[in-house]
């Protein structure tokens, strides 16, 4: 376990998950995306983590399951306070009831 303190250690931590999410399977590389930019933002490293997101859903069509992963984007990003790029991504989701449930807590949201 690392000390997220540890700057060095940290910047080995993201370069190496960086590394693994351009590496990443097709099928494994939204998810990969989507862990760093929860990585991203444990670390307070919030612009980057919306970045990471992006990538992630770049991708989503090539994950197990692209409707669950861009609900979570969609609702991650809404929680950073990026309601903007949240209800950009809620739309793009193929399953009528997880879209529905990103617009309805995007429109819920102040």
């Amino acid at each position: 376990m690392w000390d997220a303190r540890d700057i060095g250690t940290a910047v080995r931590v993201l370069a190496d998950a960086r590394a693994s999410a351009e590496e990443a399977a097709s099928s494994d590389r939204a998810d990969t995306w989507d862990d760093l930019a929860r990585l991203l933002l444990h670390l307070g490293a919030v612009e980057e983590a919306v970045d990471a997101s992006d990538e992630a859903t770049k991708f989503a069509d090539e994950s197990h399951d692209p409707s669950k992963l861009l609900l979570l984007i969609s609702k991650s990003l809404l929680s950073l306070g990026r309601k903007e790029k949240a209800n950009e991504v809620a739309p793009t989701i193929r399953d009528d009831a997880r879209r529905a449930r990103a617009l309805a807590v995007i429109n819920a949201s102040a």
